[in-house]
């Protein structure tokens, strides 16, 4: 967008400097070939230069042009007129270039400035916890995700979503990112400059179980999926501003054995990564893209 802008500034540039010669080249064709007074004088020196012996006048070349500038000076003369209005629309037109591309470039400027200094919230990570389970002995997860704004200024107005579901096959392509669970609707939240942050979590709590030993088993071994995805909406703090939204679907791994999980002894024995799904996963025009804005 920004290139394009540039690009439609300086082609502006471009075809007010060939409309200006495109004017001169008018403006020696008219006092050529159109003005009476204006051939009758360059006939006149042309005379002259004949008649005249070379010693006492200047070189060909040097007279025609000292002829020429001489015929040209009485052709505004004679001309005023015209050439003022003239000219008065060709300081307008310039006026009006310039000041377009003045307007385009402080465009630019704002532009860059806002993506240099706005916030930028996207899931960094997973922010898993364990549940104990009084009956097993073992523990129960629910993945939190971590949040970051990498920008130079603090979030306005932003809200969490973060779902996920455990399944027996892949995400279909045309699954319903727009859903939200009224039992566990997005929350509010801030982020200051360059600060990170934990919201969300799947599944939802109390209402849906946790992911047992069981199905994390289930989940290294391929025989089921566990995904989790949502977004960030948000505004920045610099004026006249749209609206922000950051999406991410993750197809959630696991490393370690669950059955063995104790955080007395080793809380970091068991370990959660994220791989990145082919939807889902966009910011601001991209989302619109997707038709998830």
């Amino acid at each position: 967008m920004k290139s394009n802008r540039w690009g439609r500034a300086m082609r502006q540039a471009l075809t007010f400097v060939l409309a200006l010669a495109i004017l001169l080249g008018l403006f020696i064709s008219c006092e050529r070939f159109f003005s009476p007074s204006f051939k009758e004088c360059i006939a006149k020196h042309q005379a002259y230069n004949a008649s005249d012996t070379a010693k006492e006048n200047p070189s060909g070349f040097l007279g025609s042009i000292s002829a020429y500038v001489e015929c040209t000076g009485d052709f505004v003369d004679k001309n005023n007129g015209s050439i003022t209005a003239l000219a008065t629309i060709i300081i307008a037109a310039f006026t009006a270039t310039l000041w377009r591309a003045t307007t385009a470039q402080g465009k630019l400027a704002r532009e860059a400035f806002i993506a240099d200094k706005r916030a930028f919230v996207f899931a960094s990570g997973t922010a898993p916890f364990y549940e104990p389970d009084a009956t097993t002995g073992h523990f129960n997860w629910r993945i939190g995700v971590a949040w970051q704004n990498s920008g130079d200024t603090p979030t306005k107005q932003l809200r969490f979503y973060v779902d996920g579901f455990l399944t027996n096959i892949p995400i279909t392509p045309t699954h319903d990112f727009n859903y939200i669970d009224s039992r566990a609707p997005p929350g509010p939240g801030m982020l200051g400059p360059k600060a990170p942050g934990v919201a969300g979590q799947a599944p939802h709590m109390p209402h849906q179980a946790a992911l047992t030993p069981q199905d994390i088993l289930d989940i290294q071994n391929g025989r089921k999926f566990f995904y989790l995805w949502g977004w960030a909406r948000y505004f920045d703090t610099l004026p006249n501003t749209k609206e922000h939204i950051t999406r991410f679907c993750w197809l959630i791994r696991v490393v370690g054995d669950p059955l063995l999980f104790n955080p007395a002894i080793d809380p970091h024995s068991l370990r959660f990564f994220n791989s990145y799904e082919g939807r889902g996963n966009c910011a601001d025009e991209e989302c619109i893209s997707q038709g998830l804005a």
